[in-house]
């Protein structure tokens, strides 16, 4: 229906303007600046942002090859998604090109920010439990992700797809024949908080154990702390992922979780394992106290036994 011709609209009172703090001058750009030099002037005076030139490495926690790449991977579903181009800003700046969004994206993932209402754990701190398979090169190999701190980690393995297809024998279905004709199956190592299965050799458990055992478990250790390193250096290269999350829509944060994850792998793709000053070492969750589990599969205490034999033989 067309509007009334002659209709009036009520005139809104006009509120006094208030006044403005004054502006400081933006960084100057580095002489022969590219792409990022105008990017990083454009938000220097975003108040998340440092105001004093950095490199894109510091920054981004990556090199200006492996940026250019995961501009490549997303180009094609960006463009397209010419929406996107109009809505996507960064303070008060709108940002049109790929980099520029991928930038963003980026420093938002490198970025801590308060007040997110995850759930509570049992140290009653807000979090998010991360169910990773690292390899030795500490890339993320499988992960399960979006299930509340309250639940404990045999709880999450035993919903996940990883579980699943390992008591099929769809995954980690190789065999290994040690010395004296036992065989073994392929497994992983999982501290205490996991069930003792064929798949998944855990330490273990008590004091003053045999010289075999307490071998088994130095080695377990060893291989254990690949993983807390690789945890702990996730958080310190994302910190959006480091105690309180920046969205708290639980249904966003394992998109997030996964992001860092896959992004890390990408890293280590293009520029191989992290270096000793990238590595982030010690607990990951520092001030967690370790769950056990008492569950054991027969056939994995049998496992778990030969290999102790095994690691103690070899020495």
């Amino acid at each position: 229906m067309a509007p009334v011709r002659g209709a009036k609209k009520r005139k809104r009172p006009e509120k006094p303007a208030l006044p403005q703090a004054p502006r400081l001058p933006l960084p100057p750009l580095p002489d022969g600046s590219d792409w990022w030099g105008v990017f990083y002037r454009r938000v220097a005076g975003h108040s998340s942002f440092p105001r004093e030139y950095q490199t894109i490495e510091s920054v981004l926690k990556m090199s200006r090859k492996t940026f250019d790449y995961i501009c490549s991977l997303v180009k094609k579903d960006l463009t397209t998604k010419t929406y996107g181009f109009r809505n996507f800003r960064y303070g008060d700046k709108t940002i049109l090109d790929v980099e520029d969004q991928v930038a963003v994206a980026l420093m938002r993932l490198t970025t801590a920010q308060p007040n997110s209402k995850v759930w509570l754990d049992n140290e009653n701190k807000n979090s998010m439990v991360l169910q990773a398979v690292v390899d030795t090169n500490m890339k993320f190999r499988d992960i399960v992700s979006g299930w509340p701190g309250s639940m404990d980690d045999s709880c999450i393995l035993r919903t996940s797809g990883l579980y699943r297809l390992c008591e099929k024998g769809v995954r980690l279905d190789g065999q290994l024949e040690l010395p004296g004709g036992s065989a073994i199956r392929e497994y992983i190592v999982g501290d205490s908080s996991y069930p003792l299965l064929p798949w998944l050799m855990t330490p273990y458990q008590g004091q003053g154990l045999p010289a075999a055992k307490a071998e088994f478990n130095k080695r377990h250790t060893a291989a254990t702390t690949v993983v807390q390193t690789a945890l702990a250096t996730l958080k310190g290269r994302w910190r959006v992922i480091q105690g309180e999350l920046w969205r708290p829509d639980k249904h966003r944060l394992p998109r997030i979780i996964f992001v860092c994850c896959l992004i890390t792998n990408i890293i280590i793709d293009m520029e191989g394992p992290p270096s000793k000053d990238m590595l982030v070492s010690g607990d990951h969750d520092h001030g967690y106290k370790q769950q056990l589990s008492n569950v054991a599969d027969e056939n994995a205490v049998k496992q778990r036994d030969d290999l102790s034999l095994h690691v103690t033989a070899g020495e």
